[in-house]
């Protein structure tokens, strides 16, 4: 019996140790090993999501472009144009005439058309990104039959249409655009500029002379960290050419260019977008004539757009009585207007391409004399306004200043709260 004892423990003993499992080394370290995957995948996971919002935008933008260039051609032929006096109008656009129906908008006429919607309709927001559309529509020249000696060039023979969208996101500043030739149609052959008589030029064949490209330039930020902006001009005048075609690469041997093509004759400068940020591109252009085209700018020119900018942060406002310094509270005088002016200091870091202004509201909620209070770039980071002591019915308490987005027209979360106290408060001690 005692044998047999022993026999079943050496039996269950040898059972309990193959099924003990993992001990708590074993464990802690596949726990550990397993906390380290997961650190470098999140990485991976962040990345990706940045790259897919940032494709889901372009697409967003490319809609918008599509949509804006189809409310264009939908209109009728005589309304497709701007006005002198409307905001942001401007009388050229790469060189070609912008279709101006008048220099003032008549009364009781609404435009259908408007160079930015910065005024009026107001910026378009989708998924939280606020684009930005420019419309364009200039004259364009048309080309007829031709003979062994000449072509016919019809003058502002129909209007173009351009849109650029462009926004801000996580990844950077970007721009897509879309250009659309408008004509009536149904109109027979054209009768000449605007209506009027048929005009014919005598046009020198194949080959013009090669154009000079200008040193690429850059526009203001943010724009130039997508966008280079190329001028040239071309010896012995247009009247060879039928159009440009501009190359660029992000080489200086121009392996795998990429060409703009029928870019118009009368034009000689051109904005290239969009394009990587920090990245040197060489730039060529080319005159084509009838029978086909002449030699390139040589040697190539060469230009980098900006690298991305930091992200726009507000840091502070201030509000200061420009008389006594004092940076809590102010007086009122008895005539309700305050006994010193007021100066505002906004403080940002990174680039920040909005405009700003501050809007003041009174212990009620209402708003105060003046508001709101515009504010002025002073160069790095700073912006500066001032709050007018003409201004009058002024109330006493605690008022709210609050930084403005004007460029969206969004509130901020940037406040300063500031104390107006009574006239004969001056010395009293507490709050005033």
């Amino acid at each position: 019996m005692r044998r047999l004892s022993c026999l079943v423990l050496s039996r269950w003993s040898r059972q309990r140790g193959d099924e003990a499992g993992f001990t708590i080394i074993e464990l802690v370290a596949a726990l550990g090993l397993l906390a380290i995957a997961m650190v470098a995948m999140t990485g991976v996971f962040w990345s990706a999501l940045r790259t897919g919002a940032s494709v889901a935008h372009r697409t967003d933008g490319a809609t918008l472009a599509t949509r804006e260039i189809e409310g264009v051609r939908a209109l009728t032929y005589t309304q497709i144009g701007f006005y002198g006096d409307e905001p942001d109008y401007s009388g050229t656009f790469e060189g070609l005439p912008t279709v101006t129906l008048g220099p003032t908008t008549p009364g009781g006429t609404t435009p259908q058309v408007y160079p930015d919607n910065a005024n009026p309709p107001a910026p378009v927001v989708f998924g939280g990104v606020t684009y930005r559309v420019e419309r364009y529509i200039v004259w364009s020249d048309a080309q007829g039959g031709s003979t062994s000696t000449s072509t016919t060039v019809y003058s502002q023979a129909y209007k173009r249409a351009t849109v650029k969208v462009s926004w801000t996101d996580q990844v950077g500043f970007h721009i897509v655009r879309q250009d659309s030739i408008v004509y009536p149609g149904n109109q027979g052959p054209y009768p000449g500029p605007k209506g009027g008589g048929t005009t014919t030029t005598t046009v020198t064949l194949c080959p013009p002379a090669s154009p000079t490209l200008n040193p690429p330039g850059h526009p203001a930020p943010p724009a130039d960290q997508a966008e280079i902006d190329l001028s040239w001009v071309q010896p012995g005048g247009t009247a060879s050419v039928s159009s440009y075609t501009i190359q660029y690469a992000t080489n200086s041997a121009m392996m795998g260019a990429t060409a703009i093509n029928n870019i118009a004759p009368t034009t000689t400068s051109y904005q290239v977008t969009p394009l990587a940020s920090g990245t040197t591109y060489w730039f060529t252009v080319t005159a084509n004539c009838q029978g086909g085209s002449g030699a390139s700018s040589n040697p190539p020119a060469s230009a980098q757009t900006a690298p991305l900018s930091s992200g726009c942060s507000l840091l502070s406002l201030s509000v200061t009585d420009a008389s006594t310094g004092s940076s809590t509270r102010t007086y009122l005088q008895s005539n309700g207007k305050l006994s010193a002016s007021l100066s505002l200091a906004l403080a940002t870091s990174g680039t920040c391409p909005h405009g700003y202004a501050v809007a003041g509201k009174d212990p009620s909620g209402a708003t105060d004399p003046g508001s709101q209070y515009a504010l002025t770039s002073g160069g790095g980071g700073s912006y500066g306004g001032t709050v007018p002591a003409s201004n009058s019915h002024w109330s006493t308490g605690v008022h709210t200043f609050t930084v403005v987005d004007t460029t969206n027209g969004s509130t901020t979360s940037t406040t300063k709260t500031f104390v107006v106290c009574s006239a004969g408060s001056q010395g009293s001690g507490g709050g005033c």
